[in-house]
């Protein structure tokens, strides 16, 4: 990447402050590795607003992306871990991480090291949410690149691998922020996503089950996503784990739950065309839905009048 005079001058003045920091990132005292990364997470917060975004992605490449994903992964401190990781999400947010494969593997590397094992590596839920907002906001990005984005091929199995873990992690915002992946990645990575359905949707369907009922309809639009992806294993999930599954959500006891399951079997009905053979058993879980006397159906009959619903 090409700098102007003023950004290499900018660069050159913020290398040499925070050299000794990073330094500080793998000191054996961990009083030092703490009092380094809480210097650095301040003069990069106060410095990103400063320094144009070109300069923070020079020099995240040269001096911080190894040694904060070191930090994050293998700190046996739990504030250096969770300082170093909000510090890559400040660098991700201003567009310093390199939208590259080799990031990409980086960052998925760290995500499945603490989090894609039960027991979870990473003993501690907010350092854990803290490691999903890095992995989506990071793959937001890559989503948003102009073009084609960077395929998930190298890294599928252990993406998978590692959100099927996270959605049963006792904590609820974990949940959530896995579900908001899966989206993301269904969306925008559909044939990448498509061998690995099995694992994404079983914890997902398991999550209908959620006391609360935000990680119901979580669980719910993300198997709106995820689903249509589906291909060969789709039969096997239908009629093995879905259909029962949703059938049970018809009678929830949470009309904001029941709408979305709605809106998640049309969508299975419109995006899916392997869905057809199934019709007969989607079909009257639909209608029940539709028929819900809760006031906020008016809107999805409204929806399903309107045409959205024609493959139905």
């Amino acid at each position: 990447m090409t700098l102007s005079p003023e950004e290499e001058a900018a660069y050159n003045m913020l290398c040499m402050r925070i050299q000794r920091d990073v330094n500080c990132l793998t000191d054996a005292d961990r009083t030092v590795r703490r009092r380094g990364v809480d210097k650095l997470h301040r003069a990069l917060q106060y410095e990103a607003s400063r320094v144009s975004d070109a300069v923070l992605r020079a020099l995240c490449v040269s001096h911080l992306l190894r040694p904060l994903l070191q930090c994050a992964e293998r700190d046996v401190v739990e504030k250096c871990r969770e300082q170093a990781l909000r510090l890559l999400l400040v660098l991700c947010e201003h567009g310093a991480l390199e939208q590259s494969n080799t990031t990409l593997k980086e960052v998925v590397a760290l995500i499945d090291a603490r989090l894609g094992t039960f027991p979870f590596p990473e003993p501690t839920e907010e350092i854990r949410l803290l490691l999903l907002q890095l992995l989506y906001a990071f793959l937001k990005q890559l989503a948003a690149v102009y073009g084609t984005p960077t395929s998930l091929q190298d890294v599928i199995t252990e993406l998978a691998n590692t959100l099927s873990k996270t959605a049963v992690d006792p904590f609820p915002d974990a949940k959530k922020m896995s579900a908001e992946c899966v989206i993301l990645i269904a969306r925008t990575w559909k044939h990448d996503l498509r061998l690995q359905i099995g694992t994404i949707v079983r914890p997902m369907i398991a999550n209908l089950g959620h006391q609360h009922s935000r990680v119901r309809v979580c669980a719910l639009q993300a198997l709106e996503a995820a689903v249509p992806c589906a291909s060969e294993a789709l039969q096997h999930l239908m009629k093995e784990l879905l259909l029962p599954a949703v059938s049970k959500v018809v009678l929830d006891q949470s009309p904001s739950v029941r709408k979305q399951l709605v809106i998640t079997l049309a969508t299975w009905m419109a995006q899916s065309e392997q869905i057809e053979q199934f019709e007969a058993s989607v079909f009257p879980i639909f209608l029940a839905g539709v028929a819900d006397d809760a006031p906020d159906r008016r809107w999805v009959r409204g929806r399903a009048d309107g045409g959205r619903f024609r493959t139905c």
